[in-house]
């Protein structure tokens, strides 16, 4: 999928103290696929910094740190490799590669990296000065060496530092007691290193409250069982953090289960576990129709578990292998939503063809029952082999039909407004017919306005983090119409429009029609 070029001055009206302040408020916990790669291309990109930066290495930090809440782990290495090793020696990048190594489970490079930080302690923030201790005590610990852990309380606390639950764990196993102190209710990575170490076990409301971070780090615990681990790599994977492909290979590796790729005979597949078993039996499958039943109840169950972005493009691999002129016609509408979720859309226009009687354009009835999906690829950024409005005489149809609920219809004129699409009269008139849709996510007062000026100024970088602001945490799916509009507005209007359409598929996917029984 094609995306839109960044300008090598995208961070162009920006102070770097602002850009720091509105990183804080947002926290880049979403599960909209096109919010987390749009802000992690930008946090990559080699563009000019913001204003007021104090040295190379400060506006660097930045960035690793915010790739580093987004749980980009490789991200932040392959960005580090890019800069002078001068810049690389930073106590404040080096303590966060050493966090990025210890969820990783590189445990060994992640205490080297500990023990260089304790002699640089006197140039990091009081909070790394903690964690720089903490993990050396960690370290030791690992190595069940209680008595160097408790020098390095003891220096800690000599030096006026205190990190009480990490403290108490240490002196809890130092002296073979049981350890009885609460991690914190917000647990980072050194905290969940310390509840492990303690023996504590991993809840699954741990692994569905975890940042993007702590998800990676329980995904790559191998010391983990597989029900949590892979429940704690579809979180990551939800969040972004883990590729679909990379949640593809973990699928793989899990120790299948007769019960549990039994258990998915009867039903779509209800946990991580049987999710795996199912992947896993798709790969070894030759006939088509059996593929086709397959990833039809694999889609099903992504979308109750809220997994589709992550499972949907695992499975296109296997669904571009499909002929649509082979495969049963009643599989198309769940191939043009694996493909869709990939960004895949000229393959998907080839199932929708197939299952609207190879119609893209023309008016009335007429047409097999998917022509509607035309105008959502239309909407999702188009295609080459589409006319730009061909599907819309066909939405019409379900507009008529009632199909499209008031939400969805709102939703529908909003994000057809803020394209520049000519809105079908039809579908106007419907819409002016229902209430207002007043639910979703409003961002804070004058956010939107700062939001219009930014674009208007043509600030990249500012448009981007306000848009993200103004969306909320779950993404265009849940944005009020009147914040959705706006955002997809400003990120056309400098030059985002790839992405201001992936936003808008985004609003409409999950109530989009579906055939009946699909």
């Amino acid at each position: 999928r094609a995306l839109s070029p960044l300008p090598p001055d995208l961070w162009r009206g920006l102070e770097v103290g602002a850009l720091e302040k509105l990183l804080a408020r947002i926290g880049f916990v979403t599960t909209s696929p096109a919010i987390q790669t749009l802000w992690r291309r930008l946090l990559l990109s080699d563009a000019t910094p913001p204003e007021g930066v104090r040295t190379p290495a400060h506006f660097l930090a930045v960035r690793l740190e915010a790739l580093y809440q987004l749980g980009r782990f490789e991200d932040v290495e392959v960005l580090a490799l890019r800069v002078p090793d001068g810049q690389a020696r930073d106590p404040v990048i080096a303590m966060i590669l050493t966090e990025v190594r210890l969820g990783q489970g590189r445990i060994k490079e992640a205490c080297e990296d500990s023990n260089r930080l304790i002699k640089a302690a006197r140039g990091l923030p009081e909070v790394f000065k903690v964690q720089a201790f903490v993990m050396a005590a960690y370290c030791d610990a690992v190595e069940k060496d209680f008595k160097g852990a408790m020098l390095k309380v003891a220096l800690a606390r000599d030096k006026g530092l205190d990190a009480p639950y990490h403290f108490a764990v240490l002196e809890a196993l130092a002296d073979g007691a049981r350890v009885r102190a609460r991690p914190p209710t917000r647990m980072g990575m050194l905290d969940y290193a310390y509840h492990r170490l303690a023996g504590g076990r991993v809840s699954p409301t741990l692994i569905e409250r975890a940042p993007p971070p702590l998800a990676m780090a329980m995904a790559h615990d191998v010391n983990l069982g597989w029900p949590a681990r892979l429940a704690a790599a579809e979180r990551a994977a939800a969040l972004g953090a883990l590729s679909p492909r990379r949640l593809g290979d973990l699928y793989t590796k899990a120790p299948a289960r007769r019960s549990s790729l039994a258990a998915t005979s009867t039903r779509p597949p209800r946990t991580a576990l049987e999710r795996a078993a199912l992947f896993q039996a798709l790969l070894r499958m030759t006939g088509v129709r059996e593929k086709a039943r397959a990833i039809r109840a694999l889609m099903e169950a992504a979308k109750r578990a809220g997994l589709v972005y992550a499972i949907g493009p695992a499975l296109a691999p296997l669904v571009r292998a499909l002929r649509p002129e082979r495969a049963a016609t009643a599989f198309a509408e769940s191939a043009i939503e694996v493909l869709m979720t990939a960004g895949d859309n000229d393959r998907a226009l080839g199932w929708a063809l197939v299952g609207s009687g190879g119609r893209a354009s023309g008016r009335g009835r007429g047409g097999g029952p998917l022509t509607h999906w035309l105008a959502l690829l239309d909407i999702a950024e188009g295609s080459p082999g589409l006319a730009r409005g061909a599907g819309f005489p066909f939405l019409e149809n379900l507009v008529a039909e009632g199909r499209l609920g008031p939400l969805l219809l709102q939703r529908l004129v909003t994000v057809l407004d803020a394209l520049r699409y000519n809105v079908p009269i039809p579908i106007w008139q419907k819409a002016g017919d229902v209430s207002q849709a007043g639910g979703g996510h409003l961002p804070k007062t004058g956010v939107l306005g700062r939001l219009k000026a930014a674009a208007e100024r043509g600030h990249v970088g500012e448009t981007v983090l306000l848009a993200i602001d103004a969306l909320g945490p779950k993404g265009p799916r849940d944005t009020h119409v009147l914040a959705l509009g706006d955002v997809i507005r400003a990120l056309a209007a400098v030059g985002l429009e790839r992405e201001a359409r992936r936003l808008a598929f985004e609003a409409l996917f999950f109530g989009w029609p579906r055939r009946e029984g699909s």
